[in-house]
């Protein structure tokens, strides 16, 4: 019925030259990456010409009336024929309701699947049959990350990065990851996780994987994976109680002056804003540390002779 089909992962990030990009992208592979609006207006308006166009905006987030208006108003400086389609879905029930101020809405609510059915899909994607049984990054960041955690495993004489990166390849072959940017070798070079697959993987890991958060967390904690953001106001009683549990700890805080932690299970160490002489802990105490961040620290060298 169409003669363009586009999607468009917009998530929370409502950007309406993004958007506009992408249709323009799926007109012409060329094309896009336009920086310029009144550009990619009027680009659109002569790749589409008499084209009719379906624009699937997936995973929308803002409900802003305003935001609605404008692109609305964007929309109508190069949509000049009948027929066209935008699909928008949502979890929020306010941006139906914004949205349909200022585009012709047809609302529908869809159901949740039942335990059965979600399980049918996730097998059939995964193995190919819904009767297939369960058998008993910066990307090369990813992969050193899996490696340090010990989650590659290989019976054959495969390099541990080799391995990592078909992990990588089957996530993406089955849309876990998604939006795949590749370097002129064909190279993988980024993805994206969509926030649906970004939910379910916080629900599985709940219990063990923690963002931190003011008052989010307690010393007797059984967090093996923590994230320290620079908004984080951090108790650092508390944080020396989880310590010896963590296996990753992701800092975007200074640590360097807090006095030295037990870090003894510790698999993948990255600190990113650490500002200080020395380290807070030595790295001879790491037993188990396979994979250490501080590119962007200002250590001295004298930091590791501790």
């Amino acid at each position: 019925m169409f003669d363009v089909v586009a999607w468009v992962c917009v998530s929370d990030d409502f950007d309406e030259q993004k958007i506009l990009n992408g249709l323009l992208e799926h007109i012409d592979p060329s094309a896009g990456g336009i920086n310029n609006m009144n550009v990619l207006l009027k680009q659109l308006e002569e790749k589409i010409e008499k084209k009719t166009f379906l624009l699937v905006l997936d995973d929308v987030w803002e409900d802003n009336s305003n935001t609605w208006a404008t692109f609305s108003d964007l929309l109508s400086k190069f949509v000049k024929t009948s027929g066209n389609s935008i699909v928008v879905t949502t979890r929020k029930e306010g941006v139906a309701s914004s949205i349909a101020k200022y585009l012709p809405l047809h609302r529908h609510h869809l159901k949740r699947l039942s335990d059965d059915d979600c399980w049918l899909i996730i097998k059939e994607k995964v193995f190919g049959s819904t009767e297939a049984s369960i058998p008993d990054q910066q990307l090369e960041a990813i992969v050193q990350h899996w490696l340090a955690q010990g989650y590659l495993h290989s019976s054959s004489q495969e390099m541990m990065e080799d391995i990592g990166n078909k992990y990588v390849s089957d996530l993406i072959s089955n849309c876990l990851f998604q939006d795949v940017e590749r370097d002129k070798y064909g190279n993988i070079i980024s993805f994206k996780m969509h926030d649906v697959v970004h939910d379910l993987a916080l629900l599985v890991s709940e219990g063990e994987t923690l963002i931190w958060k003011n008052d989010s967390i307690h010393e007797n904690s059984c967090i093996r994976h923590l994230k320290v953001p620079s908004s984080a106001v951090v108790d650092t009683t508390i944080l020396r109680g989880v310590a010896p549990k963590l296996h990753s700890l992701f800092s975007e805080v200074d640590f360097c002056s807090m006095s030295k932690m037990d870090l003894k299970s510790i698999r993948s160490l990255s600190l990113k804003k650490a500002d200080g002489d020395k380290l807070p802990v030595s790295p001879s105490k790491l037993k188990h540390l396979r994979y250490l961040e501080i590119s962007k620290a200002k250590i001295r060298f004298e930091a590791f002779l501790l």
